[in-house]
């Protein structure tokens, strides 16, 4: 047991459209979010497309010092997830080695898929087999994250006096909040970015971004309603998918969308199931646009063969009665943070 590893850790998750602090706690065998904050970034960027890279250190930092001030937190011991999009993934098979040789084996692999030298990355590696077959060759997840990028992060928290404690990549911590041994597939339908995950055992397998994302759903609303991006955001966060007769050209091009997203998805699965020999029957859903009035449920008339889930990011996570009705509405927003956290005090 690592007893001095904080009791109390803040995960920061950067978002396109805003920036997610989760406050957790460990109390005794459990874990606790005990405070949170969402800072909407300025919105000139979230609506314009443009994501917090491109902000100023000193604007970022001062959107986190607010955030945390306007929540109450005074916790400094900070992790942050790194944001798939900016990652590298890279799945590949190496033969059983003897596993004294195994970090230099992969390291050595390494060097073969990163774009770039490895001294210029931060990496993360995990090893697994996809079945219970002594002869079968190892896979290896391989996740890799430009150390520039990293750097930006560091300085924007050295800013605000907060010490980091760690990095996890935004989607490698979920499958441990539902540990089993089905294969699940889990979509983010985030605003700039779309990714699936394949995930069994806790573990992620592999993972790939989706070339439809919430940001082009939206632009739908505001091309047909000739509203500006802000107003369009608001009509779909009202009215969502289910509309009235007067909206038959929207309704439309709504619902073609979310059919080319989701047969994206059943091709994403199927390819996977046949190169693996694998069946998955669950999908787990989560991002902003999963609460948009009708989506899920019409997604969830669309898998006839697979059965459709909103991802729950508090199966093991304990909260205050006092924060239910936000924790509905928002949490989904929070599930990278949270996740993030719960890997770091319970590792």
């Amino acid at each position: 047991m690592d007893f001095l590893k904080p009791k109390k850790i803040l995960s920061l998750d950067f978002g396109s459209r805003n920036i997610k602090i989760a406050l957790l706690e460990k109390k005794g065998e459990d874990t606790w979010l005990t405070n949170y904050s969402i800072v909407s970034l300025p919105e000139k960027f979230e609506y314009g497309g443009m994501v917090s890279f491109q902000l100023e250190d000193e604007i970022i930092s001062q959107l986190i010092g607010w955030g945390l001030r306007e929540a109450g937190i005074n916790e400094k011991n900070i992790i942050i997830t790194l944001p798939f999009s900016s990652s590298f993934f890279k799945l590949f098979q190496i033969p059983p080695i003897d596993p004294k040789e195994l970090k230099k084996a992969i390291n050595f692999e390494a060097r073969k898929y990163l774009p770039g030298k490895i001294e210029e990355f931060v990496y993360h590696w995990e090893i697994f087999k996809f079945h219970n077959d002594p002869k079968e060759v190892w896979s290896v997840c391989l996740f890799g994250f430009p150390k520039n990028f990293l750097e930006k992060y560091q300085k924007i928290i050295q800013i605000q006096k907060l010490k980091l404690k760690g990095v996890y990549f935004e989607n490698m911590c979920m499958p441990k909040i539902f540990d089993t041994s089905d294969w699940v597939a889990m979509v983010d339908f985030g605003h700039l970015n779309s990714v699936i995950t394949f995930a069994s055992n806790g573990q992620i397998k592999f993972a790939k971004l989706l070339s439809l994302n919430g940001q082009k759903f939206t632009s739908l609303y505001s091309n047909v309603l000739s509203l500006d991006f802000l107003r369009a955001e608001n009509f779909k966060e009202t009215f969502g998918i289910k509309l009235g007769p007067e909206h038959q050209d929207l309704s439309r091009s709504l619902l073609s969308f979310l059919n080319n997203f989701l047969m994206e998805i059943e091709k994403e699965i199927s390819s996977f199931e046949t190169a693996y020999r694998v069946s998955v029957e669950k999908i787990y859903f989560y991002g902003g646009n999963v609460n948009i009035k009708g989506v899920i449920e019409y997604f969830a008339s669309f898998f006839k063969d697979r059965k459709v889930f909103i991802f729950n990011p508090f199966l093991k996570i304990k909260y205050p009665k006092e924060l239910e009705p936000i924790i509905n509405q928002r949490g989904l927003i929070l599930a990278s943070a949270i996740s993030a956290g719960y890997c770091y005090l319970n590792s």
